[in-house]
């Protein structure tokens, strides 16, 4: 699945080119896609992201993978439970079971 578009305004004013068969369709809200159907971004398709009706991949096939934000990133195992915290210059804390393990600090790292 490809998409070739031209955005002016927040308005579609080019084509839509789609090649193959999608399951899924394009609404207003977002990009709805069948278990398995494939966002492939990069000239060489080099990165993918998808859903197999079992687990959500990113999977980065050149390269590496960065993850920016401009604030703190946290990846966590849940709705409220804690994981891993990268604090915006600052601290980058682990969690195991919710209780933080691990933060490093301006002069190394405390266990917790």
């Amino acid at each position: 699945m490809r998409f070739e578009t031209t955005a002016a305004g927040g308005t579609l004013t080019g084509d839509l080119t789609v090649t193959g068969t999608i399951s899924g369709s394009i609404t207003p809200s977002g990009l709805d896609l069948a278990d398995n159907q494939k966002v492939l971004l990069g000239t060489g398709d080099d990165l993918e992201i998808y859903h197999d009706a079992t687990n959500s991949i990113i999977d980065n096939k050149t390269g590496d993978l960065y993850i920016k934000s401009v604030s703190d990133v946290f990846i966590t195992p849940g709705t409220t439970e804690a994981g891993v915290y990268i604090r915006h210059n600052g601290a980058v804390e682990l969690y195991y079971d919710n209780a933080k393990k691990l933060e490093t600090t301006s002069v190394g790292m405390r266990l917790s």
